[in-house]
């Protein structure tokens, strides 16, 4: 990438000065989200209370505060964030505190899963970071089969001063960024000028939404912070969370956190955008381990992590489904106990046979799962669950 060293240095000392004021918040009671990697706290206080202002930061900092913040990118756009030899993604950590991380390359996939962790304020100056680099260093829009597809292009012609963010957030803290009636949402946009519309269809085996970002480089900084403050603040445990997971459109790909979620946490940025990714991923989907017979009667052993309180839809009443997949693939299924408590998160699938019967296998679950996980959206939706929250933030 062409100046690439210029630019990032161009950029650190543009956003490092840049000091966030978001809107006054009430102090709330701060909620620990399970299975993040932490980081230490990088905000500074002046004096002994800190700036009014920041009332809402400094007291989630001195809690230890910090939650991921997972957002889409482009395969390019990851490239520009990190730069020729890490440069440009070691001068955002150096700058912020944070930890951040790319999932691997993907053949035939022209998206990553970029993720943030840190506090709401380091993670908004993160973003702020990154906007910046996007905007210095405009890529060509994705693949059109890709989630951002004619949006991210209109808007870039539209608005070639501004970034377009793709944040991943639960369809189940939807509704926190939302707010009733939309009131929660519309002061997001009016505090930081950003544009923000959330997607109503969750991601293709997954239970998250895209939050679309459309602003200058300090409208992104607030409207990344607010939105991070409404993860963290309704960040209490829930089930069911299902992380996406870029994948070609034919192949089966990961329904779980278990084999690709470390790629997304550790903090770990490839250097080289290049890497070799059929080896790499090679663990994440079935077909990539496949022999070159398809009729090898090699038994592989393939495993797949369930969110506990999905798992039933799988075994089906009385056993048919789990009987049916078992009949239709060839493939065998055991499915783990419950540990002492019958609390565990999460319940392991593992599935024994021949790569084409383990592929077969997978694409029941996967499908089986989106409609459990379609019926329980509608079913909320019928219910008016969540307060009367509006859940399709789409305009």
């Amino acid at each position: 990438m062409a100046s690439s060293t210029n630019n990032g240095e161009s950029t650190l000392a543009r956003l490092t000065g840049l000091t966030l004021n978001p809107p006054e918040a009430p102090v709330v009671e701060v909620v620990r989200v399970a299975d993040v990697t932490t980081t230490a706290a990088a905000v500074e206080v002046d004096g002994e209370n800190g700036a009014e202002e920041d009332k809402a930061e400094v007291a989630a900092a001195a809690a230890g505060a910090v939650l991921t913040l997972r957002a889409l990118v482009s395969t390019k756009e990851a490239g520009v964030v990190i730069g020729a030899g890490g440069k440009n993604v070691q001068l955002i950590r150096e700058a912020t505190g944070v930890k951040a991380g790319v999932s691997k390359v993907v053949a035939g996939v022209h998206e990553r899963v970029l993720s943030i962790t840190g506090t709401p304020y380091t993670i908004a100056k993160a973003f702020a970071m990154i906007a910046q680099l996007l905007i210095d260093s405009p890529v060509a829009p994705p693949n059109p089969s890709s989630t951002a597809s004619v949006t991210q292009t209109s808007q870039q012609h539209q608005f070639p001063d501004c970034a377009f963010i793709r944040v991943l957030v639960s369809h189940h803290l939807i509704g926190a960024i939302i707010g009733k009636g939309g009131a929660r949402i519309r002061q997001i946009q009016e505090d930081s000028g950003a544009k923000v519309v959330v997607k109503k269809d969750m991601l293709n085996q997954s239970t998250e939404r895209v939050v679309d970002v459309l602003g200058l480089v300090k409208s992104v900084e607030v409207a990344v912070f607010n939105i991070a403050q409404c993860v963290y603040n309704d960040g209490k445990p829930v089930q069911g969370v299902i992380l996406y997971v870029p994948q070609p459109r034919e192949s089966g790909g990961s329904f779980t956190r278990n084999n690709n979620s470390n790629n997304q946490r550790t903090g770990r940025f490839d250097n080289d955008d290049n890497t070799n990714s059929r080896q790499q991923n090679s663990n994440s989907n079935p077909r990539n381990k496949s022999p070159s017979n398809n009729n090898s009667e090699d038994q592989q052993t393939q495993t797949l992590s369930v969110p506990s309180d999905m798992v039933g839809c799988i075994i089906g009443k009385g056993g048919a489904f789990i009987a049916n997949i078992r009949r239709q693939s060839g493939a065998k299924l055991r499915i783990s106990e419950l540990e002492e408590g019958g609390n565990a998160a999460e319940r392991v699938v593992t599935i024994v046979g021949s790569a084409q019967s383990i592929a077969k296998a997978l694409q029941l679950i996967y499908e089986q799962l989106d409609a459990e996980k379609n019926r329980r959206l509608n079913q909320e939706r019928n219910t008016g669950s969540g307060n009367g929250r509006r859940l399709d933030g789409d305009d």
